[in-house]
C-alpha cells in the first residue's frame, strides 16, 4: 500500500476499479464511455486494468482474477456503496464550475475532486464536510439580499446565467421566453448579471433500494445573498429565489448537511 492516503486516477481507471468491486455507477461522475459500443468499453477497461497493474494498484491473483491494493479498494469501495453523498459545485466569475463530492460509508469518508483531467480521492473526517463548504461559500461578511421572492423555470436560470457576462440587458433579453412579469424579469436579470458566485449542494441518503435527496443553492453578488431552492410544479422544474442573510443561509446549510449525515457520524 502507498504511504500517501491520496489516490489519483483517470475517469476510466476509476470506473474500472468500481466495476471490479461490483459497482455499476458512481454518483457525481460523468460517464467516461458515452455512446460507446460494448466492445469498445470492454477494450477501454482492459487497457485501464493493465495501466492500474503497471502502477501497482492491481496484481494478478494466483487463482485467477486480480487483487486490489487496500488504498483504492477502501476509497473506491466507499464510492461504490455509500450511505450518504454530498455533491458540491461552485461557479465564480467566468471560471468553469468546480465540483467536489463527499462519499460517506462509516467509518470512512472520501473526498473526490478533479485535478486537471484526473480525479483525486482522499480520506476525510466527516466533521470537515460542513466547514469546507462554508469556507467555499464565503458567507462571512456577505450582506443579505433585498427584494421580493421570485419563482421561475429552471431553464430561465440557465439561460440568464449563460448570458450574464454580456450584461444586464443581455440577461433580460434571454429571459423574454419565460413568461415572467416585467418586474420579476428585471430583478432576476439584476441578480444574475451581478452575481459573482453561484454554489449548490445536493445531498443524497440511501433509503432501502432508493435515495432520499434534497439540496440548497445560493447566489452572491452586489445584490446580496439569495437562497435558491428547486421545486416542481405541473411537471415543470422550477426555482425559488429568496433573499436571505448570511447567518440564516449558514443555518440552512448546516441543517441540510446534518440531516443527511449517517447516524454513526451525525
Amino acid at each position: 500500500m502507498s504511504l500517501s492516503p491520496i489516490f489519483t486516477c483517470s475517469t476510466s481507471d476509476l470506473y474500472t476499479l468500481a466495476a471490479l468491486l461490483g459497482g455499476e455507477m458512481l454518483l457525481g461522475l460523468p460517464d467516461p464511455f458515452p455512446g460507446w459500443l460494448h466492445e469498445e468499453i470492454v477494450a477501454a477497461m482492459q487497457k485501464s486494468q493493465q495501466h492500474l497493474t503497471e502502477r501497482g494498484w492491481l496484481a494478478p491473483h494466483p487463482g485467477g482474477g486480480v487483487t486490489m491494493d487496500v488504498l483504492p479498494a477502501a476509497l473506491v469501495g466507499a464510492m461504490v456503496q455509500p450511505q450518504s453523498v454530498f455533491l458540491f459545485t461552485i461557479s465564480e466569475g467566468s471560471q468553469p464550475p468546480q465540483q467536489q463530492t463527499f462519499y460517506l460509508r462509516p467509518p470512512l469518508t472520501v473526498h473526490l475532486q478533479a485535478v486537471g483531467e484526473d480525479w483525486q480521492l482522499s480520506p476525510l473526517e466527516a466533521a470537515e464536510i460542513l466547514p469546507r463548504i462554508e469556507k467555499a461559500w464565503a458567507l462571512q461578511g456577505q450582506k443579505a439580499g433585498r427584494g421580493e421572492r421570485l419563482e421561475f423555470p429552471q431553464a430561465a436560470l440557465e439561460r440568464g446565467w449563460a448570458a450574464r457576462e454580456q450584461g444586464e440587458a443581455a440577461v433580460l433579453e434571454a429571459l423574454r421566453a419565460d413568461w415572467l412579469s416585467a418586474a420579476q424579469a428585471r430583478l432576476l436579470a439584476r441578480l444574475l448579471s451581478g452575481a459573482v458566485r453561484r454554489s449548490a449542494v445536493v445531498a443524497l441518503r440511501r433509503r432501502g433500494e432508493g435515495w432520499e435527496t434534497d439540496g440548497l443553492a445560493m447566489l452572491a453578488g452586489p445584490a446580496g445573498l439569495w437562497k435558491l431552492r428547486a421545486l416542481t410544479r405541473s411537471l415543470e422544474e422550477r426555482v425559488e429565489a429568496q433573499p436571505l442573510s448570511a447567518s440564516a443561509l449558514r443555518a440552512d446549510l448546516r441543517a441540510l448537511v446534518t440531516r443527511f449525515l449517517p447516524a454513526e457520524v451525525a
